[in-house]
């Protein structure tokens, strides 16, 4: 009995969850997550005033997942200013489908660098 209890008692937590808790979830850490029926997220991490990794390889409809890890703000802009996200503060991210390869860097701290390689 206390069995079923217990039970119900976790179903009701799991279900009172806020809607808050389960979309602030971030994508895996592994770089790449794979989707069953087509593109891929591609997560790049800043933090210690590096992107990680700097130079990352995708397929073309891949979308890259850029999150803030680090204490500052930072942001990621085209080297030849095509593109560049929004200010991106602690816990920020930005999500970004390249359609060919570019070299980036964070205009904040200029001696951020990294590059996406589209095949």
């Amino acid at each position: 009995m206390l069995l079923i209890f217990a039970g119900l008692g976790m179903m009701i937590w799991n279900g009172c969850k806020s809607k808050n808790e389960n979309e602030n979830q971030k994508p895996g850490s592994a770089e790449q997550t794979k989707s069953a029926t087509g593109p891929r997220y591609d997560t790049v991490t800043i933090a210690n005033m590096k992107f990680s990794p700097d130079t990352i390889t995708v397929k073309k409809g891949d979308t890259l997942v850029f999150i803030n890890n680090d204490i500052v703000p930072h942001n990621v802009t085209e080297k030849d200013s095509a593109w560049q996200s929004q200010t991106l503060n602690p816990e920020d991210i930005w999500k970004f489908a390249p359609d060919k390869s570019y070299d980036y860097f964070c205009s904040l701290h200029m001696v951020m660098k990294g590059k996406i390689t589209v095949e």
